[in-house]
Formats: structure tokens, C-alpha cells, sequence
């Protein structure tokens, strides 16, 4: 008879183990889904920058043919 205990003791522990892993396999899903949250917000920054950084080179590029623009004026003035 003992050994009917026994065995309800070991069923147990394998039960809890099961939900043991379970708890495991969400913890998992959860991580992962915080990957990819931190992923994605990565990715979301680099494409920020990247609009920033394009914004900043029309910008540069507008001054310049500003600059070309009234060098071209100057000269133009001078010859006269």
C-alpha cells in the first residue's frame, strides 16, 4: 500500500512540474513579445533619425542654392 502513495507522490510532482513548464512557455511568449515591442521601437528611432538626418540634408542643400543664388547676383552686379 506504501507504494500506492508513492506513486501519488511522484504523480504529483509531475503535475506541478507540467505547470511549472507552462508558467515557463508564457513567460517565454512574454519575453519574446517584449522583443519585439523593443524591435520595433528600435526601429521606429532609426527611421525618426533617418527623417532628421534627410530633413537636415534638404535643408543644407536649400542654403546652399541660396548662397549659389546670390554669389550668381553678386557677379552678375559686378559685371556690370
Amino acid at each position: 500500500m506504501m507504494m500506492m502513495i508513492d506513486d501519488d507522490d511522484d504523480d504529483d510532482d509531475d503535475d506541478d512540474d507540467d505547470d511549472d513548464d507552462d508558467d515557463d512557455d508564457d513567460d517565454d511568449d512574454s519575453d519574446e513579445e517584449e522583443e519585439e515591442e523593443e524591435e520595433e521601437e528600435e526601429e521606429e528611432e532609426e527611421e525618426e533619425e533617418e527623417e532628421e538626418e534627410e530633413e537636415e540634408e534638404e535643408e543644407k542643400e536649400e542654403e546652399e542654392e541660396e548662397k549659389e543664388g546670390e554669389e550668381e547676383g553678386e557677379d552678375h552686379l559686378h559685371s556690370i
